[in-house]
């Protein structure tokens, strides 16, 4: 997926392809380096966090909405759970975000959470 079009239309797919083409790593190396050494630096990574969560948080408040995900889920601990793996995959492993992580992210997820009916 590195510096191409996202290959799919999944909401997933378009958080990676967001992550690997808007340089993404640097500022989070610099953020993590300063928040390292210095306390006042840990709400701007948090803020920076939300920032690549929230799309997905968004898609899966749409999709409660129509009735797909229960109720009750709480969708900003949902959108953290579904891109803590592209996140480490690329940020921390540095590691390529392929089309099969994406999909058993996902997979998973609806198998854990799918249509309430």
């Amino acid at each position: 997926m590195e510096n191409c079009k996202p290959t799919s239309r999944s909401p997933l797919s378009q958080q990676a392809y967001r992550l690997v083409n808007k340089s993404v790593l640097p500022v989070f190396g610099a953020l993590l380096e300063r928040t390292a050494l210095a306390s006042e630096f840990v709400a701007a990574q948090q803020r920076f966090l939300l920032a690549l969560t929230w799309p997905t948080s968004a898609v899966l408040e749409e999709a409660k909405t129509r009735g797909e995900l229960p109720n009750d889920l709480d969708c900003a601990v949902a959108a953290t759970v579904l891109t803590a793996p592209l996140l480490q995959t690329h940020l921390l492993a540095r590691e390529p975000i392929g089309d099969d992580l994406i999909e058993m992210v996902v997979s998973q997820f609806m198998k854990a959470h799918g249509s309430p009916s």
